[in-house]
């Protein structure tokens, strides 16, 4: 039914008719039951109907597109904290947590809110294990899978943590996926870092995201090839870009894996279509070629810097990338208003719509792990 409704609401709305569309969420609102779902709902109700709703949207799913979206238009009082400790110290978790949440993505007493936090996730399966991790690896706590990583025995860590797998054990396996996540860094193996660090944190509760250990989320959202990054950004004329918006695109376009091929035949870590890369590169260039880290970077900025010298905001460039400046430029032409979280929705094509939300919400999860080297 949730699924249902999402579609039919979009469906409306793409046939220009806006105020059927929001009008049919409202009156459906109150069969949706998924807590995703209810966030996107009040987002979009929040956004088309009335703001108030966008608060609601702060009790689901921190980290999520709708829930970083929300937080940029609702004002956070920082005296709620003092409302924040009571809830928690009446053991209204849940409530408290609906108003940490907010301040500490905001910077709000962050080192205090997570103290508090942690500590009480640390009694809790599977964090408990999560947050040991830490002390295992300085030898505090006894695991032999940690040793084996410690002395670069990386064979077999492999092969008892694949036994682990097999057996169920919930901690060997949570100490199996961290080991491998990091051992994949190490070899240069990116894409399959990501991959097992995912693996590790669906064990957990979306809820608690933000709160797990920034070492685990930045095996999520890898800073690699920043330094290169930075040099060519700082060769285009624009200056709407930064280190962390193109780390955002790789990551959604490829998972940083640099021999990724789309359906479409699109290559590499930006994920450019041979016919663009060789306009860009102003001469013929072999698909080898285009894997190239540092070439594909160095094209897929210079391509963003040319989208950019034709529409005049990010989100914009964004659906550009991946839809087509051709689609773009039809798409703002046909609508009304200036309002850029409208305009994400508006998208008519769900891959794009759902790309730059993805985009976007790997951005401010970069923003918040890297904060100065956003630059």
């Amino acid at each position: 039914t949730d699924g249902l409704i999402q579609d039919t609401f979009y469906f409306v709305l793409h046939k220009k008719k806006t105020r059927l569309a929001v009008s049919f969420l409202k009156n459906t609102f109150a069969y949706i039951k998924d807590p995703g779902y209810k966030a996107w709902a009040m987002y979009i109700l929040g956004i088309y109907y009335d703001k108030s709703f966008l608060t609601g949207v702060l009790s689901h799913v921190p980290g999520s597109y709708n829930y970083y979206m929300a937080l940029e238009n609702v004002d956070i009082d920082r005296k709620l904290i003092r409302t924040a400790d009571r809830y928690w110290n009446e053991g209204r978790f849940d409530e408290a947590m609906n108003i940490y949440t907010p301040l500490f993505i905001r910077g709000v007493q962050k080192e205090y809110i997570q103290n508090k936090i942690v500590h009480v996730l640390s009694t809790k399966l599977p964090y408990k294990y999560i947050f040991d991790l830490e002390k295992m690896l300085s030898g505090n706590i006894e695991s032999i899978l940690i040793e084996f990583y410690n002395f670069g025995l990386y064979d077999e860590v492999k092969k008892l943590g694949k036994k682990a797998l097999i057996d169920g054990d919930l901690r060997q396996k949570i100490i199996y996926y961290y080991l491998i996540s990091k051992i994949s860094y190490k070899n240069d193996g990116i894409y399959a870092g990501i991959l097992y660090a995912e693996k590790l944190v669906n064990l957990t509760d979306k809820k608690y995201l933000l709160f797990l250990p920034v070492d685990i989320l930045k095996l999520l959202y890898p800073y690699h090839y920043h330094t290169m990054i930075r040099y060519y950004l700082d060769e285009i004329s624009s200056d709407n870009f930064n280190t962390c918006f193109v780390l955002s695109i790789i990551r959604e376009e490829s998972r940083f894996n640099t021999r990724a091929v789309s359906p479409v035949g699109a290559l590499g870590l930006m994920q450019l279509m041979p016919g663009t890369a060789a306009w860009l590169n102003k001469d013929r260039i072999s698909k080898e070629a285009i894997f190239d880290p540092v070439l594909n970077i160095k094209l897929g900025i210079l391509y963003l810097n040319f989208l950019d010298e034709r529409f005049d905001f990010n989100v914009a460039v964004l659906s550009a990338y991946n839809g087509g400046p051709g689609n773009v430029k039809k798409w703002l032409s046909n609508r009304e208003g200036e309002n850029i979280q409208q305009y994400i929705e508006e998208i008519p094509f769900d891959e794009t719509r759902n790309y730059v939300k993805k985009v976007l919400t790997s951005y401010a999860m970069y923003k918040m792990l890297y904060e100065t080297d956003c630059k």
